[in-house]
């Protein structure tokens, strides 16, 4: 592979800059918001939490004459300060989105058709919960499952919990959290937590391995990021692609897709070898060592060369540069990490890796999350284990019935849609509550309007790490449109006609946060005079430093061996490898290039993808292609061509081409989140290429049973 490029050289020859870094807020005009005049107005600005990310930054709708005029930031907040992303400045036009769903429907025509007729409220309830109590009686709970995300499916997952349905299924969960979970609880018995403490205050190195970090522009970390880098800390960025964060990096390595776990290990290799690592800490901390050490000793810094196509010299340096700092190294955990469906591995060799320099519990690494005080344990998300291939499979073999689908869109978040809405087709009946009339409202049979986030309360917000414990709450900007209804009113309705569901006593959702707010002596309206959120002192806890010296309390390992497990006991008592080892994924078919995808600053999945003013600023998506590939191919930057995958399926529409040396050559690169299907979305309906569509291949995590993605291959074909 091709790329000897100097920084300066290589933003000569491609249009990548570091824009997507940026954290000040409009980037473009049509995000200036004309200054409010007070003449003749009434103006107010209310505190509530962005839902246009999982970042949850703390806010302010700035509201004249009872019409949102613009967002901003909270500046008093903690977390991203003034800052907001333009996701979070365009949600007003989420709010004012024409095409928005208005009033309660069902279903008129064939499933996937859009065919509905109006109905009252009233009806749309009972017809649920008569469906719910008809799948109870016949199936039990197995016959009903709920594929259901973000910040207002709190309340439907909390009923369907209180019913037993063990079908419950988060797409962000277990394509992110869920993964990364179980790999660093099997190493240090704890998880790293949903709101990650990186202590990139002291840091004096990160490593990111395939994250979007810079792209998904969450607000919170990458301020503190961005921060740690003008101090000087130094970067290591693996990924086949030159992204944003790349073009801050010291060290780039651009690594043959689905060989990180044989870098990390080969990095082990170097520093076990040379003896870089705190052998005392090591001793005292560590079970398994002995394990871990005949494993890598497989990986020789000129095998893993050869695996990852990155030069042995550059593996060396990277792994001595990070222990040069360990322990204020940080081996970022990672975000979206369902790749090749050897996941769990990988990301538990991220934190053995992570355990051998020390940073764990360490400043300047990663801060374990403390003991959740308990009375924050009820503001946590219910989640269900239920993977999307084994929900589907038991649609499709007729023992789920009821299907709930609550502000997720599976038909772009999953591998083969095609037996998506084959399982669809073969439910009882479907209900559907989302802000937008995506892919999957198109296939119930009910559909509820649900409230923006900016016209409704929904389940309190809450953040515990060792710098901050902090409770927030979304507050209605304005009242709700049209007959869109909040989540809690919803759910409770639905509760009263099943006759179910333990804590949906409270008629409103007011009522019922101000039942839980009285835990922390506090209200809403003690919230909302303190600029939407309240934060309560953290307990200090003593660690153990480095010198081996307890100047602080130890921290406890909650694993079988009540130690930091390099070599887990209990996977392997559960039949899988204790240590992490490389498994090869394969390379592209001749013609064809591994498919990448990632993300945008102005997108979030496909619920930005009608948004008028985040369209006007990225249309639709291109596709990276390495600029070698591109002159022997005799493809130009903007040239239009067709995907066509391994399969023989192809895009439904034509894609540009971006040229660039920043993608090595065997891969192509889109962003998520193009290429609707459903022609209610007047500006996203068919713009740009789904990547979604276009996997039809996928490979099960034997650990986490969720499918990895970046295991589909497509060629190009020209138009005309």
């Amino acid at each position: 592979m091709k790329l000897n490029l100097t920084r300066r050289a290589f933003l000569k020859r491609s249009s990548l800059t570091a824009a997507a870094l940026t954290l000040s807020g409009p980037v473009s005009p049509c995000f200036a918001s004309s200054s409010v005049s007070d003449f003749g107005s009434t103006i107010k600005s209310i505190p509530t939490v962005c839902a246009m990310c999982r970042a949850r930054c703390l806010v302010k709708g700035v509201v004249k004459n009872d019409r949102l005029h613009h967002i901003e930031g909270n500046s008093v907040n903690p977390f991203n300060g003034k800052k907001v992303c333009a996701r979070g400045l365009a949600s007003v036009k989420l709010l004012y989105d024409p095409d928005r769903l208005k009033y309660p429907l069902k279903r008129a025509g064939r499933r996937g058709e859009g065919v509905w007729t109006r109905i009252s409220w009233q009806e749309a309830i009972r017809i649920t919960g008569q469906e719910i109590k008809k799948a109870l009686a016949e199936k039990g709970p197995e016959g009903l499952g709920l594929m259901a995300g973000g910040p207002s499916s709190w309340y439907i997952r909390k009923l369907f919990q209180d019913i037993d349905v063990p079908h419950i299924y988060d797409a962000a969960w277990h394509h992110c959290d869920g993964i990364r979970n179980r790999a660093y609880e099997s190493v240090f018995g704890q998880a790293p937590g949903d709101f990650l403490s990186l202590d990139y205050n002291n840091a004096g190195c990160v490593v990111l391995i395939g994250s979007h970090l810079g792209e998904n522009v969450q607000v919170p970390e990458l301020r503190r990021f961005t921060e740690a880098l003008g101090r000087g800390t130094q970067l290591i960025v693996v990924d086949p692609r030159y992204s944003s964060a790349a073009n801050k990096a010291d060290y780039y390595l651009p690594i043959r897709p689905g060989t990180d776990t044989a870098l990390i290990l080969g990095w082990l290799h170097h520093i076990i070898e040379k003896n870089l690592y705190d052998e005392k800490w090591i001793e005292e901390n560590v079970e398994g060592f002995d394990q871990l050490k005949e494993q890598v000793r497989q990986y020789p810094i000129d095998r893993v060369a050869a695996i990852t196509d990155i030069p042995a010299l550059l593996i060396r340096e990277t792994a001595e540069l990070m222990s040069d700092y360990a322990p204020a190294t940080i081996i970022h955990p990672g975000g979206h990490l369902s790749w090749y469906g050897n996941d769990v591995q990988r990301a538990r060799s991220m934190a053995i890796l992570t355990a051998v320099l020390g940073s764990w519990g360490a400043e300047g690494g990663i801060v374990p999350p403390r003991k959740v005080d308990e009375r924050f344990s009820d503001l946590s998300l219910p989640q269900g284990n239920t993977s999307f291939s084994s929900l589907r499979n038991n649609i499709l073999k007729g023992d789920v019935k009821v299907i709930g689908c609550w502000g997720q869109n599976p038909l772009q978040n999953h591998s083969l849609p095609y037996k998506t809405i084959d399982a669809f087709n073969k439910a009882d009946f479907i209900f559907a509550a989302d802000v937008i009339p995506s892919e999957s409202v198109l296939y119930a049979d009910i559909v509820f309007p649900e409230a923006t986030f900016l016209e409704r309360y929904d389940m309190l917000e809450s953040w515990s790490d060792n710098r901050h414990n902090v409770i927030a709450s979304r507050f209605p900007v304005v009242s709700p449109q049209f007959e869109a209804r909040d989540p809690y009113w919803i759910v409770h309705q639905l509760s009263r006609q099943v006759g179910r569901g333990k804590m949906f006593r409270h008629d409103t959702a007011k009522e019922f946060l101000n039942s839980q707010l009285k835990k922390f002596d506090a209200s809403l309206e003690t919230l909302l005079k303190n600029d939407g959120f309240v934060q309560f002192p953290v307990n200090e806890r003593k660690n153990l430093n480095h010198d081996g010296m307890e100047s602080e309390a130890p921290i406890s390992y909650s694993t079988p061996s009540h130690k930091i497990e390099v070599a887990s006991s209990s996977f392997h008592e559960q039949g899988w490898s204790p240590v992490p080892s490389y498994e090869a994924v394969g390379s592209p078919p001749p013609g064809f290039f591994r498919l990448l995808y990632g993300r945008s600053p102005v997108r979030t999945l496909t619920q930005t993808c009608n948004n008028s003013w985040l369209h006007h600023e990225s249309p639709e998506n291109e596709i990276w292609v390495n600029d070698d590939v591109a002159r022997t191919m005799r493809l130009n930057d903007g040239d239009r061509v067709m995907l066509e995958n391994q399969d023989g399926i192809r895009s439904i529409t034509s894609i540009s081409v971006k040229v660039t040396p920043g993608i090595r050559q065997d891969c192509v690169f889109i962003v998520h989140g193009y290429g609707a299907r459903s022609s209610f979305l007047s500006l996203g309906y068919n713009r740009g290429v789904s990547d979604t569509y276009l996997m039809t291949r996928s490979n099960k995590d034997p650990i986490s049973g969720v499918r990895g993605m970046r295991t589909n291959y497509v060629r190009f074909v020209r138009i005309g």
